[in-house]
């Protein structure tokens, strides 16, 4: 058990290891530029948009499109022009991870394709630069796109971005939306005047703290203050955040509905080594329903009433009307065997 929750673990880190981060300030006296504080100018809003495009199919191609707009003002009264840049890691870890169609894998290499840039509403040519570490904000990035900007007294400027990042996946089928929002405290008095975040999975999910477990410190959301809209597979995670002053980023850790089953209903006796003698501790009703929801993670569609009646009832149940038992694995013919052996000897 203590080596299972060890993994465990290293996945997690695995998955948040790719997040992104808002644009920040760079400068500095070394090689390379890292993210520094400015006092000059104040980050007034931003919005970013995290969407998932087959994000519970690892073998899809699974991807977040990410939108990013924020907007900046020079408080001060003279001209200012600086460096900036949208940071991000490289993940060194080899692990479960979707990518584009077309891209090849390579370690050390960041999760950020097609990145681009505007600059009120012009396009601009970003250049991917080595980073140096800010230890001090611990911020230890690698990697930036960098591009300079000048603002006039008091002027406001809007940048935007749209970039796509690939998807990792752990033991667990956990995943995780990511963002570093500690760099947009980096502007004229550590304040976003206010951000605007939203997850929007596109699948049938939960966050995991609403599955149980949720003492455990990293599958918590965070920033605090998060808000859920719509059901379902149009379900949205979103923050709505003023005077906004970045302590936590953003940490939302989801499980697809497949997942949820498999992993924490239906394979757990697949994989106990004395899962007859689990099963043997069911009552005839709670071994039924164990047998059919290995069906019921298909979509099947049940003649008895109250069957269809108790998984119309769970949240991760979508019937199919193409279901048929040729999508049975191995793994779920073997389970099934398993509960029918034990209700046999039951009777």
């Amino acid at each position: 058990m203590n080596r299972i929750i060890l993994l465990i673990i290293v996945c997690v880190l695995l998955c948040t290891a790719s997040a992104f981060a808002d644009d920040t300030a760079f400068g500095g006296e070394g090689a390379s530029p890292m993210p520094i504080d400015t006092a000059d100018v104040v980050f007034v809003d931003e919005k970013v948009v995290i969407r998932g495009k087959g994000i519970d199919d690892a073998k899809a191609e699974s991807l977040w499109e990410v939108t990013c707009d924020f907007t900046f003002r020079n408080d001060s009264d003279q001209p200012v022009s600086l460096t900036m840049g949208f940071p991000f890691p490289a993940v060194q870890e080899d692990g479960a991870v979707a990518l584009p169609k077309g891209v090849a894998r390579k370690l050390g290499a960041p999760l950020v394709y097609d990145f681009s840039v505007t600059i009120d509403g012009k396009a601009v040519q970003a250049q991917k630069k080595k980073i140096a570490p800010n230890s001090s904000r611990e911020l230890y990035y690698t990697d930036a796109y960098l591009w300079d900007v000048a603002f006039k007294p008091k002027e406001t400027v809007r940048i935007h971005h749209r970039y796509t990042t690939g998807v990792t996946y752990d033991v667990m089928g956990y995943v995780w939306a990511s963002y570093v929002l500690k760099t947009g405290g980096m502007w004229k008095g550590g304040t976003i005047g206010h951000a605007r975040l939203e997850v929007i999975p596109g699948i049938l999910a939960k966050p995991c703290t609403e599955l149980g477990g949720d003492s455990v410190a990293y599958i918590k959301t965070t920033p605090k203050g998060m808000q859920k809209k719509g059901n379902g597979i149009g379900q949205m995670y979103i923050w709505d955040l003023k005077a906004f002053r970045p302590q936590k980023d953003l940490s939302l850790c989801l499980l697809p509905a497949k997942d949820y089953v498999r992993r924490q209903i239906v394979y757990r006796y697949s994989y106990e080594l004395e899962a007859e003698k689990e099963l043997q501790k069911k009552s005839p009703k709670e071994l039924r329903l164990l047998r059919n929801t290995v069906f019921a993670q298909y979509g099947r569609r049940f003649k008895d009433s109250a069957l269809q009646k108790y998984f119309d009832a769970q949240w991760w149940y979508v019937p199919n009307p193409h279901y048929n038992d040729t999508m049975l694995s191995t793994e779920d013919k073997e389970l099934i065997a398993l509960i029918a052996r034990v209700e046999k000897k039951r009777r």
